[in-house]
């Protein structure tokens, strides 16, 4: 019987310190077979600290693939407590290439509760791009309890602008138990929008 992804078997294998370094899937002819993200069988190898800094893809012809987000291998760097600061991708070359939502590498920023406050996205030539929703950065705040407070999408002139969604700024509000009361959303000048349901 075939799972959801197209394939009957998925078999892992561990390195000594119990990390996750490769994972097959096998058709019901016991025969390697391609799941629904693309691709045979995927390796991964792990920092000194057992983050994951590398995963690859591989086709039946255990040559790199080009997974359903358009690259064959991602790529990791984190800082000092493990949080990922920048991830990267990359093609059945070696070289950078797009992910299937619009950008060759995100960045990241955290406050120092380990909450994301800043994400940048970049193209293939190392300069800012806008993502499949339609903004280049974004900035997040928070309240004390580590609630999301607010979020605003800029483009690559640094200027807030509108996504996809149809907002440039969503804020939320809270009572003094922390239940969730009040979203907002507002456009690019910083004017109320009215969201469709």
């Amino acid at each position: 019987m075939l799972s959801k992804q197209n394939f009957a078997e998925l078999r892992r294998e561990y390195d000594a310190w119990g990390n996750l370094v490769k994972e097959s899937y096998w058709g019901v002819d016991r025969k390697l077979t391609l799941n629904d993200d693309g691709y045979a069988y995927m390796r991964c190898k792990y920092d000194y600290h057992g983050n994951r800094t590398n995963e690859s893809y591989y086709g039946l012809d255990d040559q790199p693939i080009l997974s359903k987000y358009g690259c064959a291998e991602f790529r990791w760097k984190r800082d000092q407590c493990g949080r990922v600061k920048m991830e990267s991708y990359y093609d059945v070359d070696g070289q950078r290439t797009l992910h299937a939502n619009g950008y060759a590498e995100t960045q990241c920023e955290y406050d120092a509760y380990g909450n994301i406050i800043k994400q940048l996205y970049y193209g293939v030539d190392g300069q800012l791009k806008p993502n499949i929703f339609g903004f280049a950065q974004m900035q997040c705040e928070y309240n004390t309890r580590g609630y999301l407070l607010k979020v605003v999408v800029y483009g690559v002139d640094g200027k807030p602008c509108l996504c996809t969604g149809g907002f440039a700024k969503k804020t939320w509000t809270y009572d003094i138990k922390g239940k969730l009361i009040r979203i907002d959303f507002y456009d690019a000048e910083g004017k109320t929008v009215q969201m469709k349901p």
